[in-house]
């Protein structure tokens, strides 16, 4: 099976923040990708005011429900490791 390296992934590499240690490494690596993630960057966010598909009630809805996930991640990852204990 060919392996994947997941830092390749736009998600992954959108995480990674401008002038970062992190991102200074990658991009060394990868300098081919830097133009268009930057240019990603730079973009609005998905949902945001400035994109086709914004509505003020329907986009701040998604926008709490994604804030909310990522609050939430932080306990599952006790969940589990108290599970696996």
């Amino acid at each position: 099976m060919k392996r994947y390296d997941e830092r390749d992934t736009m998600f992954s590499r959108m995480l990674l923040e401008k002038d970062s240690d992190d991102y200074k490494r990658y991009y060394k690596l990868r300098p081919e990708n830097i133009e268009i993630d930057d240019k990603l960057r730079e973009m609005p966010g998905l949902l945001n005011e400035g994109t086709p598909k914004y509505d003020r009630v329907k986009s701040a809805m998604a926008n709490s429900a994604f804030r909310f996930l990522a609050d939430i991640k932080k306990y599952y990852f006790r969940i589990k490791k108290f599970a696996a204990w």
